[in-house]
């Protein structure tokens, strides 16, 4: 383990301590808080291209679907993805905000922001990732200079 760059330690740390915490919970769906998927995204992002990320291995309990919403996404267009209304609010104002929303397998949907500190590509956001789906690459980003996340299977259903 020290023969490893820093960034990749970190990485392993983050997502020890994020599995055990939910394999100590019991089976009802539940996102991580903000920072934990901020930290474990962004640690992803600075290990570079080519870099995988599960959300699946992260997000806890029983649940169907995970839905990425991008800024400035009309609250109307969540809620016809999603089939449920959701909380949007945060992401109408501000550039680099995203939306995770989770359909649990039982109860109503379950939401979270995701302020700065991470990029999804075009490609991820307003989409539909059954559970067993939801991973992530990490690439560059030629537009902006950076890295970010692309779905790493095919294209799951697209919300437009």
């Amino acid at each position: 383990l020290d023969r490893l760059p820093d960034s990749v330690r970190a990485y392993a740390f983050v997502a020890v301590v994020v599995l055990f915490a939910s394999a100590c919970e019991g089976r009802s769906a539940h996102l991580p808080s903000e920072d934990q998927l901020r930290t474990y995204l962004s640690t992803a992002l600075n290990a570079g291209p080519g870099t995988v990320v599960s959300l699946d291995s992260l997000i806890g309990g029983d649940w169907r679907h995970l839905y990425i919403f991008g800024a400035y996404t009309p609250t109307e267009h969540i809620d016809r993805c999603v089939g449920a209304r959701v909380n949007s609010r945060s992401i109408a104002v501000q550039d680099g905000y995203y939306l995770l929303v989770l359909e649990p397998t039982r109860g109503g949907v379950i939401s979270t922001d995701l302020r700065g500190g991470v990029r999804f590509s075009d490609l991820a956001i307003s989409r539909q990732y059954p559970r067993g789906s939801a991973s992530f690459v990490v690439a560059n980003d030629p537009s902006y200079a950076q890295h970010q996340l692309t779905p790493t299977s095919g294209l799951t259903r697209s919300c437009s």
